[in-house]
């Protein structure tokens, strides 16, 4: 029989997603605990007459893969507005940008929200830990077509608060673009708001004091 002195500290892990969590358990074989972020949730109201343009917002770093989102609405020539920018893919971006792509810099949140709020769908062509912004544009009501990798599986309900397309490439992101015009999603916007409450500040709070309380015993 080992007996541990009492100064060893038990190792606890929490990750920010499912996706996380099995990275965790293949590097250090441990498991882990989600809790996902807390997200700010859109308290303006939402719209019913959303306009004609589909929105990104994104710091410009190649990871980010915004290269694909604006290269499908070049194909199609649908309007694109990307809001954000600083990174090392900014210039090539701006390249690569037909006449159909927005820039508009960093906004204020009260701005970006408008842009989520008024939006067709939210364009997310990357892979991430968890992934932010899904959650911020399904709590202004906003469907969203997302690469299916990372944590947007976890917060995008495939044919109800969004749809994914699962190769990495324009082509692909361009055909789920034409799928969602042409079926759209089972949610109403009212009801994607509803979904993203999952995500909320006071979720992570009460989470996060549930972990503690339990760890203490």
């Amino acid at each position: 029989m080992v007996v541990m002195p009492s100064w060893v500290m038990v190792l606890l892990f929490i990750a920010n997603s499912e996706f996380t969590a099995s990275r965790i358990k293949k590097i250090y074989r441990r498991d882990a605990d989600v809790i996902y972020p807390g997200v700010h949730i859109n308290d303006y109201d939402i719209s019913d007459s959303p306009e004609d343009y589909y929105l990104v917002v994104s710091r410009f770093v190649t990871y980010k893969r915004i290269d694909l989102a604006i290269e499908a609405c070049n194909m199609l020539k649908k309007r694109l507005v990307i809001i954000g920018g600083r990174g090392d893919a900014d210039r090539h971006l701006h390249k690569i940008a037909g006449p159909t792509i927005e820039f508009m810099g960093h906004l204020s949140d009260e701005e970006m929200m408008r842009y989520y709020v008024k939006a067709k769908a939210f364009l997310f062509p990357g892979r991430e830990d968890f992934g932010i912004t899904p959650v911020e544009a399904q709590s202004a009501g906003v469907p969203v077509l997302a690469y299916a990798a990372g944590g947007a599986l976890e917060t995008v309900v495939c044919g109800k608060t969004g749809l994914y397309f699962h190769e990495q490439t324009a082509a692909a992101l361009a055909e789920c673009i034409c799928t969602f015009e042409k079926e759209g999603v089972e949610y109403n916007r009212r009801q994607i708001r509803e979904h993203s409450l999952k995500f909320s500040e006071e979720r992570f709070r009460r989470e996060i004091r549930e972990f503690v309380e339990k760890v203490n015993g």
